[in-house]
């Protein structure tokens, strides 16, 4: 899933991380979507191509605003 995503955003607390799967490191990728159990975070959407993980409000506006 995360080879086949154009852009990976990761909410951490406030802030929003985006990564490209094609350049970016996979190992930090990882690390930052997984939990500690080894599972995806929750929650997850795929949208198109783009993977979402975690939650904060703004991720979520800026994602509800680009659908309409």
């Amino acid at each position: 899933m995360v080879n086949e995503a154009s852009q990976i955003r990761v909410a951490k607390g406030k802030r929003t991380l985006t990564f490209d799967p094609q350049q970016d490191d996979q190992e930090e990728i990882l690390k930052l979507i997984l939990g500690r159990s080894g599972t995806l975070r929750a929650p997850t959407l795929r949208i198109g191509s783009d993977l979402i993980v975690g939650y904060n409000d703004d991720l979520y506006q800026q994602i509800q605003q680009s659908l309409t």
